[in-house]
């Protein structure tokens, strides 16, 4: 059991809580002192329950409000910013319990946002329908809820739900040119693979199809727009990073591009990186069966029948290059880039999959964990 150092602050926060909750008190300061620095969860309890007006704290609830606040400087930031209202969603309804797909979050958005036309309040109204969902679910992660593959899925889900929302949304209210049935949105990395993390960028490609010259560039200004409602910096917060430079010739390409044009370009001049993150591809907004069928269509250029050994000297390459930038920037420690690291991890499981996925259908697994199981 830890202990709460004895100084006037503390002696405050400690004064703070019993004044207000004196029949919770003796739980409160139990659940505290298990924690790993108590001072730290004392300072967070007491802004927490310092900000509650209306909510009706109950003593069940104290052993899993304390972890958040011990565990979880970004959750008890949420709570704050409404209290009553994100402890009120945490604790009741079965929230807490709830695992949430694509199509359920998508009809929880819906409901939230219904009444919105405005472009500026609907960039209001989802980061916050964000901010309550990310406490869910990372209270789930703190609280032992859920596995770690059920927290990246449902954070997956989320994305996606917001991907799908947000084009209805523009098409419905700001381009209504844009036909929704032209539109692809492909899912890349963690988010295909279901992998996503808390602080994890979005890898997108934006296709689209059947659209004459004149509305060309129609598409082109609502995947822009599309990109900034997700991704800009708003003073409440954001969805999600953006990252683009997954799309058909990488930075050099255009941001969104026709469907035969983007299946001449990798059949024509594709080049193994390219392979690699097709490998993970998945339709994730927008027309999800025109999507896959695009995806159908590249498969021989994804996955070679045969062993191809010049691929297999490629990769290596490509890996000695990670290496090298890895020295260069002294990453040698870090968890995401470094030996051993995320990053090295999904290089791994991209090399075995380019090299023999076109015989062994089965590799072809998207998500990283179940990828491993298999092998």
């Amino acid at each position: 059991m830890g202990k709460i150092t004895e100084n006037k602050t503390n002696i405050n926060l400690l004064s703070s809580i019993k004044k207000k909750y004196p029949l919770l008190f003796e739980e409160f300061l139990k659940n505290i002192l298990n924690t790993a620095v108590p001072d730290f969860t004392l300072l967070n309890v007491e802004k927490i329950l310092s900000n509650i007006e209306n909510f009706n704290l109950k003593n069940e609830y104290i052993p899993f409000l304390v972890n958040i606040a011990s565990f979880s400087p970004f959750l008890t930031g949420i709570i704050l910013k409404n209290t009553d209202y994100f402890l009120s969603y945490l604790f009741l309804d079965n929230n807490l319990e709830n695992i949430k797909s694509k199509n359920n979050l998508l009809l929880d958005m819906k409901e939230f946002c219904k009444k919105i036309n405005d472009l500026d309040k609907i960039k209001k109204y989802i980061r916050y329908f964000k901010q309550q969902e990310f406490l869910r679910i990372g209270a789930q992660d703190i609280l032992h809820i859920c596995p770690i593959e059920t927290i990246t899925y449902q954070l997956s889900e989320l994305a996606e739900a917001f991907l799908q929302f947000t084009t209805e949304w523009l098409q419905k209210h700001i381009f209504k040119q844009v036909n929704l049935s032209d539109i692809i949105i492909l899912g890349m990395g963690k988010l295909a693979g279901k992998d996503l993390n808390f602080s994890s960028d979005i890898d997108l490609v934006y296709l689209y199809s059947n659209v004459n010259e004149r509305l060309k560039y129609v598409y082109i200004n609502f995947f822009e727009t599309l990109t900034k409602l997700i991704s800009e910096i708003t003073e409440d917060g954001f969805l999600f990073r953006v990252d683009l430079r997954l799309r058909p010739d990488g930075i050099n390409g255009p941001i969104a591009m026709d469907v035969d044009n983007a299946i001449f370009y990798y059949e024509n001049f594709g080049r193994t990186w390219e392979r690699g993150v097709l490998l993970k591809a998945t339709p994730v907004a927008g027309n999800i069966e025109k999507g896959k069928n695009f995806l159908n269509s590249l498969k021989s250029f994804i996955y070679r029948r045969s062993l191809d050994f010049k691929v297999a000297e490629e990769i290596f390459q490509m890996k000695q290059k990670i290496n090298n930038s890895i020295k260069q920037s002294e990453l040698s420690d870090n968890i995401k880039l470094g030996i051993g690291g995320i990053r090295e991890i999904e290089f791994i499981m991209q090399a075995i999959q380019l090299i023999f996925g076109g015989k062994y259908i089965d590799i072809r697994e998207k998500n990283c964990i179940k990828f491993f199981k298999i092998i």
